[in-house]
């Protein structure tokens, strides 16, 4: 659909008034026809291919662009955290983005379920734009086989939390006791991205990964970091005593790896 200002003299940001003038023009017209044979001879269409739907298609997936994409999380304390990040780290774009009120509609959390929401806003067809961010852990590696059944539409993108640095060499307590090994994929809850002085205990030592089941299908451990209370109470406490959103990002480069691949999200079309 050509946007030009001056198609056939015609002043204006889109060229759909045009054709409502030439519409408005023709009252007693009971029928309009778009004769394509000769882009279609020329290569531009196919014969079978639909071509008022594809074009309705354009336009609807243009609309959503001026509205905030939602980023639907797995429970509130994620939101939380990811929004005050957000608000933080890179304040002039906190308000393209709004979140699902965990709270305010009294909803469950967890892989599974954000799985469920996901499906439901796809079999909806909602036009405006979501994120569904899941941890990096064995349980949403689980969960999201649960949609490997159904096609997302072009609107709703998953996004799984990258591999964090500090999570390479981390200490675990299991059945063999304690020991140091790469929980990337395992334990990666959002609170392994909220830094050393967040994820220490009271003597400086790493909270550890506790072990807490095992997948057969996936043939790997589920767990998660200990004192996921404190670590996020300590990091909102940390992140907006920073100086600036240069600093923040500086000192929190795990979250600010993640909030630029969710901003990444729908650039890569």
């Amino acid at each position: 659909m050509s946007q030009d200002d001056y198609t056939l003299m015609h002043f204006g940001a889109d060229y759909r008034y045009f054709i409502r003038d030439a519409l408005e023009a023709l009252p007693d017209a009971t029928e309009i026809i778009l004769d394509l044979t000769d882009v279609t001879h020329a290569g531009y269409y196919d014969e079978e291919q639909s071509v008022a739907s594809d074009a309705r298609e354009v336009v609807l997936a243009a609309h959503p662009v001026v509205e905030p994409i939602v980023i639907l999380t797995e429970g509130s304390s994620d939101t939380r955290i990811i929004k005050s990040s957000l608000d933080v780290m890179y304040p002039h774009l906190a308000e393209l983005y709004t979140f699902l009120d965990f709270e305010e509609v009294r909803t469950e959390g967890g892989a599974e379920h954000l799985c469920k929401i996901v499906r439901a806003f796809a079999g909806a067809r909602l036009r405006t734009r979501m994120v569904g961010l899941f941890d990096h852990e064995t349980a949403v590696h689980a969960a999201l086989a649960s949609l490997n059944n159904i096609t997302l539409p072009s609107n709703i993108r998953l996004l799984t939390l990258p591999d964090a640095e500090v999570a390479l060499d981390y200490p675990t307590v299991g059945p063999q006791g304690l020991q140091r090994m790469d929980v990337n994929g395992m334990a990666g809850g959002i609170e392994i991205y909220l830094g050393p002085s967040a994820l220490h205990d009271g003597s400086g030592e790493f909270r550890p990964v506790r072990w807490t089941g095992y997948n057969r299908k996936l043939n790997r451990y589920q767990g998660e970091v200990e004192g996921k209370r404190e670590i996020v109470e300590t990091y909102i406490e940390h992140l907006v005593r920073s100086a600036s959103p240069e600093e923040a990002r500086a000192r929190f480069p795990d979250m600010d790896r993640l909030l630029r691949q969710i901003f990444a999200v729908f650039t890569r079309d």
